[in-house]
């Protein structure tokens, strides 16, 4: 059973935002792309559910992820001020919101980041950038070694 971090606190969502945001994350279905060894299983998002020989876990993981030799929360902190700092804003009428899942690989590199709900293209792309550009992690651990996690983080625009 794929498990999804979320962390809402920090953006500001509604109660309807949140459930949107929840059905449409909990409608994923995984499928299999045809590759050369090792396969990579995605879901409908076309996040990896098996990447790199192993598998990709949610947050069932043993030890989190940590970022900046803090715990991961403190990406937060990152994203805020890579927000604080971009030209891009939410189109007026927009709610200025982006889910982006990715994955924490067992390298503690970002990638496969998506956005799995967004108002606008631009800001959307403004949000996956954001995100790929995240220095390393420490990666999660799971039965002693390093493993991939799959992460689910807002994003909200000024306007």
């Amino acid at each position: 059973m794929l498990a999804i971090i979320f962390l809402f606190a920090s953006c500001g969502m509604s109660r309807e935002e949140e459930s949107t945001m929840e059905k449409h994350v909990a409608q994923d279905s995984i499928h299999s792309v045809s590759s050369e060894y090792p396969p990579i299983i995605y879901d409908s998002d076309s996040i990896p559910v098996f990447y790199m020989g192993q598998d990709v876990y949610g947050a069932d993981v043993e030890v989190p992820p940590t970022f900046n030799g803090g715990p991961y929360q403190d990406f937060g902190k990152y994203v805020s001020q890579q927000l604080s700092q971009t030209e891009v804003r939410a189109k007026p009428g927009n709610r200025g919101l982006v889910m982006v899942k990715f994955i924490v690989n067992y390298r503690g590199e970002v990638s496969f980041a998506r956005a799995v709900l967004a108002d606008d293209p631009v800001i959307e792309a403004e949000a996956i950038r954001i995100i790929k550009s995240s220095p390393k992690w420490e990666p999660a651990r799971m039965n002693g070694e390093n493993a991939n996690l799959v992460v689910t983080w807002p994003l909200r625009f000024a306007h």
